[in-house]
């Protein structure tokens, strides 16, 4: 009877023990589970995007209550948080600064959907890198993407494209991502026909996503959301070169869908909102800015000049180019504010210039743009408010490209080449003209694409 009382209370013990354990391995599941699965940059990245994407994945459904009072970003930023059903997406408002930690946090406190709810923090640290331009040069025949630091002026070439046999003066069409991490380009064949291939910036690697595609693209822009890519495409008989359509494709190149150019539509020179739920793009028959929202309704705003629109920081406006007079050579820059149900346009320039290419400062607060004088060529910049406008480089003879802003707001980067009749081959010139302060010529020079956050 000892022995047998001993043997039960030893097995006794084993019963508990085992409920013991199996009850805390099922608490620390439970535990597990509430943790994120993903945290994205993920901790300890470094050279992270100055315009990232900050994702948070969890297991299971969540409550998104609790992961909008639980998500934190050091330091602070203003930015759009969109909640999901098994996490969130953060996108900040403004470039983070570069060479700079943050970390981002889900504090004690996120609940799921079962009413679980997490009693540790989560967090992932990363560091953001150095802005860079992205700037197209010549290799002989063919083109090369190089990357560019604007402060050393170190670079590296990252593709080379072939830009074909009737296009070599002519740089190959080129689109960043949002966050700076890859470019789309177009490859044209003989046909003629193009290929949609997609450079990873970082390491240099390439893929096609689209191939072996009947007619030319002329245009091409990367959605903010980094997630769909809309292009300016046309069909060639013979001699014959149809009129533009517009099309979009997701970046893994799995769907295609015509967006404008069903039937005698005509549409060119597509840009995207900043939040990607609206496009712009010139209506080649009825001369004018139109914008779709996908609903099969548009709105529009006249313009006799074939162009790309310029959204602001905020999508509440558009810049875009007009004529200013019946004289020729004339043209001005306009704003159009896009109310809930009408489109008003101001004019921002003086009479007598030639005023193209506008561009918005990240913070909304000023335009540049590429204006054409008696005095000569360069970029100016004037408040995006009205007010009178000042140049930040200006020399007569020259021919300016667009300003690009950098990410900070603090200067911008253009290209230019002298005015001379026929094509030169000569590589354009490269600067960088401060806010406040002087401007500067890089060494070596090239088509500036972006200025890479």
């Amino acid at each position: 009877m000892h022995l047998a009382g001993r043997f039960w209370a030893w097995a006794g013990l084993v019963v508990v023990g085992n409920f013991l354990l199996i009850g805390v391995v099922l608490f620390l599941e439970a535990r597990a589970d509430l943790r994120p699965v993903e945290m994205d940059p993920t901790d300890g990245s470094r050279g992270v995007s100055t315009r990232p994407l900050i994702q948070v994945r969890f297991r299971h459904s969540m409550d998104p209550a609790s992961l909008r009072a639980s998500f934190r970003l050091e330091p602070a930023i203003e930015g759009t948080l969109d909640v999901q059903d098994r996490g969130l997406a953060f996108r900040p408002d403004r470039s983070l600064r570069p060479g700079t930690s943050y970390t981002v946090t889900m504090t004690a406190g996120v609940r799921d959907a079962a009413g679980r709810t997490s009693v540790e923090a989560a967090r992932a640290g990363f560091q953001t890198r150095s802005t860079r331009l992205l700037v197209m040069r010549r290799a002989g025949s063919e083109w090369e993407l190089w990357v560019v630091d604007p402060a050393t002026e170190d670079g590296h070439p990252i593709a080379r494209v072939w830009a074909g046999a009737d296009q070599q003066g002519i740089p190959p069409v080129v689109s960043p991502s949002a966050d700076g991490d890859r470019a789309a380009y177009i490859v044209p064949a003989d046909g003629p026909k193009w290929s949609l291939w997609i450079v990873d910036i970082g390491s240099g690697e390439t893929h096609p996503i689209l191939t072996d595609q009947d007619g030319i693209v002329t245009d091409l822009n990367w959605s903010p959301r980094g997630d769909l890519i809309a292009y300016e495409q046309s069909l060639v008989f013979g001699t014959l070169v149809q009129s533009p359509k517009i099309w979009i494709v997701t970046t893994d190149g799995a769907q295609t869908a015509l967006v404008y150019g069903r039937a005698d539509e005509s549409g060119s020179h597509p840009t995207w909102a900043p939040d990607g739920g609206q496009l712009a793009f010139y209506e080649n028959r009825y001369r004018a800015i139109a914008i779709s929202s996908f609903t099969g309704t548009l709105r529009s705003v006249r313009s006799f000049i074939s162009q790309s629109a310029v959204w602001a920081p905020d999508g509440a406006n558009l810049t875009y180019v007009d004529r200013s007079s019946d004289r020729p050579g004339q043209s001005q820059i306009m704003v159009a504010r896009l109310g809930a149900s009408s489109v008003e346009s101001q004019a921002l320039s003086e009479d007598d210039v030639a005023d193209r290419s506008p561009a918005w400062s990240p913070d909304g607060q000023w335009l540049a743009f590429a204006r054409l004088t008696q005095g000569g060529s360069g970029i100016w910049v004037r408040p995006s408010t009205g007010g009178a406008a000042r140049p930040l480089l200006q020399e007569a003879g020259w021919s300016q490209a667009r300003p690009v802003w950098a990410p900070d707001g603090s200067e911008l980067a253009s290209s230019r080449v002298l005015l001379r009749a026929g094509p030169s081959g000569e590589e354009p010139e490269l600067w960088l003209a401060a806010l406040d302060g002087p401007a500067r010529r890089l060494k070596r020079g090239g088509w500036l694409i972006g200025w890479l956050p």
